[in-house]
């Protein structure tokens, strides 16, 4: 799937419509259905022209609710959905468990409930959903490794997921989150995955630094059960066998000086975040990768922002890629 297709669907608030299928059929653009298993395979259908099974909004402290179907954004942390719009995000790039090539889901085909529940002076907030699920890949220089990018179920099997939220104050949020699903091609033996995450989200006005300090952190594994990838040798890298257990997480500090009384100092704002992905070496593919990126945003607007930063990488296989990153982030 290009960039630019997953970043508009991350960006609208569009809904489209879905449906239970089972179809050999795929229109580009309009429809994704399943065509393994002769059409046996049931699989989420999403048509642009669908109706919107459901919507509503989550009111802040009130009992409401958003249902809904199509292919949304799930609810794996908070970063896909909250924060990786370009003019939402204080880095030029993502963080590396939920870039190109990580660990947490982003977009998924199904259905969806959430919800906000008041407690006194705190909120819980609960989001539940049912997907096709990521696919299993069995090819030599990514086998082990989930395939989050088709929309398709090649299996009868289904996603199941949701994450808990807490507020216990109105500027700090903790959550937990949870996936399972059955990965496996119709060919190959039953696997399963099982993926988890927690994330905390803190914001404090700070007097004595005159600003605000933004605090956020998210950590996700995921496991895969093992399985004996190109068992025959046709392939040439096996028979391989392993359980791909992979793990990363990020934590951002960043600040600005809301309270100086120089208006282009209080729109400067000082960025700084680690980030981690680890594999492990006996699959294809495996490495460890950690980055320290420090960076200057300087926001013209609310939905504004003009972003520079340097990060450092450090691989333990491969070459370090460093480098120097400037981006304009626009929301509309």
């Amino acid at each position: 799937m290009s960039t630019n297709r997953r970043t508009f669907i991350r960006h609208s608030l569009v809904v489209l419509g879905a449906a239970m299928a089972s179809s050999s059929s795929k229109t580009p653009g309009r429809t994704a259905s399943s065509s393994c298993c002769g059409g046996s395979c049931g699989s989420l259908a999403v048509s642009a022209t669908g109706a919107v099974v459901g919507t509503g909004t989550i009111a802040d402290g009130q009992k409401d609710s958003a249902r809904g179907g199509g292919l949304f954004v799930v609810p794996f942390g908070v970063y896909h959905r909250h924060f990786d719009p370009p003019w939402i995000n204080k880095f030029p790039d993502d963080p590396l468990p939920f870039g190109d090539g990580g660990i947490a889901p982003a977009e998924e085909t199904g259905f969806f409930l959430g919800g906000a529940l008041p407690i006194h002076d705190m909120k819980l907030t609960y989001d539940l959903y049912v997907t096709n699920g990521p696919n299993l890949s069995t090819s030599a220089d990514s086998a082990g490794q989930l395939n989050f990018d088709d929309f398709t179920d090649l299996n009868n099997g289904k996603a199941v997921g949701g994450r808990l939220g807490f507020l216990p104050f109105y500027n700090l949020e903790v959550g937990y989150s949870a996936m399972f699903a059955q990965i496996n091609l119709p060919t190959f033996s039953n696997t399963n995955a099982f993926l988890q995450a927690v994330d905390l989200n803190w914001r404090q006005d700070v007097e004595p630094l005159k600003g605000a300090l933004d605090v956020r952190t998210e950590w996700v594994w995921s496991h895969v059960d093992r399985a004996t990838f190109d068992p025959t040798g046709a392939e040439g890298f096996g028979p391989l066998a392993f359980s791909n257990n992979r793990y990363g997480g990020y934590l951002q500090l960043c600040y600005r000086p809301t309270k100086f009384d120089n208006k282009y100092l209080r729109n400067l704002e000082l960025v700084s975040r680690y980030d981690i992905l680890r594999a492990p070496s006996s699959a294809p593919g495996g490495d460890r990768e950690q980055r320290l990126t420090l960076g200057v945003d300087y926001w013209i607007t609310p939905a504004i922002v003009l972003k520079s930063a340097y990060e450092f990488d450090d691989k333990k296989n491969g070459e370090d890629q460093n480098a120097l990153l400037f981006q304009i982030g626009i929301g509309l």
